[in-house]
């Protein structure tokens, strides 16, 4: 099982990226394809299309399991199994966003690295 935890000093992960106006969240998951772990998400600014830069402490990620908070977790950056970003119309508590639709969206993941923040 691979780990892709960040080294003792990091605390943030950095995004450069270029996107649309689609509403983007950057997730980690701590699960396995036999146990299925806690997922954590950071909802991205809205900053509109362009090539953006974006610095996420890993304390700013919430806790949550189908879709369902998770309050009282802690993010163990040693257990992290995966990263992802999706495109969503939920917002970060699974609720609907008022005047957001599913269709088409694009995203680049131009690099992705663990920093201090």
């Amino acid at each position: 099982e691979a780990r892709i935890a960040p080294s003792a000093a990091a605390t943030a992960l950095k995004l450069v990226y270029t996107s649309d106006e689609a509403l983007y969240k950057l997730t980690l998951a701590t699960g396995s394809m036999t146990s299925r772990g806690l997922n954590w998400q950071f909802q991205l600014p809205e900053q509109g299309s362009g090539t953006h830069t974006v610095i996420v402490p890993l304390s700013g990620f919430k806790a949550s399991l189908h879709g369902r908070d998770m309050p009282g977790h802690t993010l163990e950056a040693a257990e992290l199994t995966s990263i992802g970003l999706n495109s969503s119309v939920f917002d970060m508590h699974g609720q609907a966003i008022a005047g957001r639709q599913g269709g088409a969206f694009a995203i680049t993941l131009h690099s992705l690295e663990w920093v201090e923040a």
